[in-house]
């Protein structure tokens, strides 16, 4: 009974098997479905993150979701402000001030927007969301959609989604920092300095990653994994500083 069985299993295996190689119609369905699952499966880990921050956090059950959008639709003022820049600079200079053009955008989201009735806390939050989710949007999309359906498997996506998500971490710990440089009056002036000097190190990231792949010949995935790990140091940085300027007495 049971060589029955395997005989069974064996003759059916040989009959899907036989159906595709024979059957470019079938050959075209699997490979789609493929593909598509590979794709849905990057977007998700590219996008997916900025869904779960947002419901996960109280950003949700004070409704910014206006915050977000306002703040996305800055990102794409400053976007189209590199652009132009990117038609008189050199490459360098503009890695240079693709940084510091961010910042004069995340300080226009935060300090020049009018905002709802939300707390600072939440304030930064909800800018930094929809500032990272609009990047991702405008740099990864497009890219994504053609290139993950692609006929190969590659891993080059899948990094793609993880340096999306360092990006996230960066930007909320940028406007988290913008927050305590332009709207935090009473901060301890002890702090003043490494608040700043935070800020520098993640509005010239873009740079720093640009020297590790041309100069130091890093591959992608090793710079994406200094990425992640630096905006967790960076994150926990920006935190403890945040915490430390709700005191007074300091």
């Amino acid at each position: 009974m049971e060589i029955w069985e395997v005989n069974q299993s064996f003759f059916f295996f040989n009959l899907v098997a036989f159906a595709w190689w024979s059957s470019p119609d079938l050959q075209l369905a699997l490979w789609w479905r493929m593909t598509l699952f590979h794709f849905f499966n990057c977007a998700i880990l590219t996008f997916g993150p900025h869904a779960v921050y947002y419901s996960a956090t109280p950003l949700s059950e004070y409704d910014t979701l206006g915050t977000s959008v306002k703040a996305a639709v800055v990102y794409l003022a400053t976007a189209l402000v590199k652009m132009t820049k990117y038609g008189f600079q050199s490459q360098e200079a503009l890695k240079a001030m693709i940084g510091f053009i961010d910042v004069a955008g995340l300080y226009f989201a935060l300090a020049q927007l009018t905002h709802r009735n939300i707390s600072q806390n939440h304030k930064f939050q909800a800018v930094g969301l929809g500032w990272a989710f609009a990047d991702s949007v405008l740099h990864r999309l497009a890219p994504l959609w053609v290139g993950a359906r692609g006929l190969e498997f590659t891993w080059d996506y899948v990094l793609q989604g993880l340096e999306a998500n360092a990006n996230l971490v960066f930007t909320i710990s940028l406007a988290a920092l913008g927050s305590l440089m332009w709207l935090r009056k009473n901060k301890p002036k002890t702090l003043i300095p490494i608040i700043y000097t935070c800020a520098v190190i993640i509005a010239t990231m873009p740079s720093i990653t640009s020297y590790l792949r041309r100069v130091m010949g890093w591959h992608f995935p090793k710079v994406v994994g200094f990425e992640l790990m630096t905006s967790l140091v960076m994150a926990f940085i920006s935190c403890q500083l945040f915490i430390l300027c709700q005191r007074p007495s300091l």
